[in-house]
């Protein structure tokens, strides 16, 4: 019953996401500042909706913890990133398939996110004491500039005696078509979730092998090895 409605649940989000990014590519560069918020408001569902799919495989357990991350911005940005990953352009997925299996590493950032993430959901326990992220993107993430990017664009910014510190105005056009080249490919990820599937997905494998460890109950264990080639860690 319960994976049930979380199915319907993300196939919710999917289409949600989809018309949102409609709407952003309707508006495009002509209303840059709203277009890109709508690209990460999709971003966002999107990203939900694939959480919401890892929950109905078992990867993620159905904790409070993770049911609140369904809600928080930037817990959704930071499973952007994974997805983002997962989801790579034309060129870089040519580039990917040239690499023998032995051989598929996590790029720092992604696996920086996943330990964020993990962090943020099953504190204490499962990473202890997690290491210092090793690449810059995935910690502003967690730390709210994407969010901030998100909340610029849509809302005048005030300082605490009521000054006008920012207001949206136009950004980049490379900007607006990097953003909505981002949502096309975070719906083609998650699009087949509206017939209850994901489909294959490369490197889905690796993803849920390193979220299978992290996710891992470490307290009573005596030792835990970790390849240098797979999480950058010790």
């Amino acid at each position: 019953m319960l994976k049930n409605r979380l199915s319907q649940a993300a196939r919710a989000c999917v289409e949600n996401g989809q018309r949102l990014h409609e709407d952003a590519e309707w508006l495009g560069v002509e209303r840059s500042t709203t277009a890109v918020a709508l690209c990460i408001l999709a971003q966002e569902d999107f990203a939900k909706a694939f959480l919401l799919h890892l929950i109905c495989e078992g990867v993620i357990p159905w904790t409070g913890k993770v049911r609140e991350s369904l809600y928080k911005h930037k817990y959704k940005q930071l499973v952007g990133i994974i997805m983002e990953w997962l989801s790579p352009s034309d060129d870089a997925f040519i580039a990917r398939l040239g690499v023998g299996p032995d051989a598929r590493t996590l790029p720092a950032h992604v696996a920086d996110a996943m330990k964020l993430y993990v962090e943020k959901v099953l504190p204490r326990g499962h990473i202890s004491c997690p290491p210092a992220a090793s690449d810059p993107i995935a910690m502003t993430v967690a730390d709210g500039d994407r969010d901030k990017t998100k909340q610029d664009a849509l809302y005048v910014r005030l300082s605490p005696d009521g000054e006008v510190l920012r207001i949206p105005s136009p950004v980049t056009a490379e900007l607006v078509e990097a953003e909505l080249e981002r949502t096309k490919r975070f719906s083609e990820l998650v699009g087949p979730l509206r017939e209850g599937v994901l489909g294959p997905v490369f490197d889905y494998d690796l993803l849920v092998e390193t979220m299978n460890f992290l996710l891992l109950d470490k307290r009573n264990r005596p030792f835990l090895l970790l390849k240098d080639s797979k999480f950058d860690g010790p």
